[in-house]
């Protein structure tokens, strides 16, 4: 696909994201929850092509959430209401009951937002962590706390069936830890970088 169709593929997903929670969508949970096929470059020439275009503004965070446009929301809806009749739904890459759902006008859809965490994706958590926890340079308190959070998670893949709720509270706890190691001094350079964002996204 172009650049520009993929610019209109994350403006969709981005605007079904903040429909689905009601905030500011993030850039890199659009990709976790609807787009997990698509790599980082990919990620980042579709989103650059919409902060130059004008369609996303302010830009912020590590997991880079973004307002909308409302040209480009008028797009979306727009397009939403192209096909007269009927319904349309689309799940996009390998998530299972997606909330990224077409409706067209006049037509009825029910969607369910649960995203199901993969053992890829925990397993790509935990390589992350392991790659990439010294820049967070944390103190001896909270780098037990989270190396204790991701052995939970790691002791989850050992049967290849993680249970969600264990997973998820570990999870929190991580991303809490993660959160507050941006937030300090050292917190911008790490967090420009995007590093950790499939992380907190993942667990958000």
């Amino acid at each position: 696909m172009s650049v520009d169709q993929d610019k209109e593929t994350l403006l969709d997903a981005l605007h079904a994201r903040q429909l689905s929670t009601g905030k500011r969508p993030s850039i890199w949970e659009a990709q976790m929850h609807f787009l997990p096929e698509w790599g980082r470059d990919r990620l980042f020439d579709a989103a650059q092509a919409l902060e130059d275009a004008g369609d996303i503004l302010n830009v912020t965070g590590a997991v880079m959430f973004v307002d909308l446009a409302s040209t480009a929301r008028q797009r979306v809806q727009a397009r939403a209401g192209q096909n007269p009749g009927g319904s349309t739904t689309y799940n996009i890459g390998s998530v299972h009951n997606s909330p990224f759902q077409h409706i067209a006008a006049g037509g009825h859809g029910v969607q369910a937002t649960n995203y199901n965490m993969t053992a890829n994706d925990l397993r790509a958590i935990v390589d992350l962590y392991k790659q990439h926890v010294g820049d967070l340079q944390l103190d001896a308190s909270n780098r037990q706390k989270a190396d204790k959070a991701i052995a939970t998670i790691e002791a989850q893949l050992v049967d290849n069936e993680p249970d969600n709720g264990i997973v998820t509270a570990a999870g929190k706890s991580l991303k809490t830890i993660i959160e507050g190691a941006l937030g300090g001094a050292l917190g911008n350079a790490v967090a420009s970088s995007g590093v950790w964002a499939p992380l907190l996204a993942l667990f958000s």
